[in-house]
């Protein structure tokens, strides 16, 4: 790849970066709350470095992350969420 297709590239997924953090992490955290919107977001930006290539080509990143980040929210809800029966720190069971 030559530099002027690189650094077209570099721009494409910078973009798709802010992208997902102006668009993206918003709805996210609308959906999940602060700590999981959050954690599924990073999730998401590390999953679109794995597969630039392909998302830069697409009509609707944003859209397509949006649906990877529901799969990926499954998992984060689970290692957010409490065993039942614990105590949380007011004392009241959950």
């Amino acid at each position: 790849m030559d530099q002027q297709l690189r650094d077209e590239h570099l721009a494409g997924f910078d973009g798709l970066i802010e992208d997902i953090r102006s668009r993206l992490l918003p709805a996210l955290v609308a959906k999940w709350g602060v700590e999981v919107g959050s954690d599924v977001c990073s999730e998401v930006e590390e999953y679109a470095w794995s597969n630039q290539d392909r998302l830069v080509r697409m009509e609707n990143p944003i859209g397509y992350l949006y649906r990877v980040a529901a799969v990926k929210s499954s998992s984060a809800l689970t290692r957010t969420r409490a065993p039942l029966g614990t105590r949380s720190s007011a004392g009241r069971r959950w």
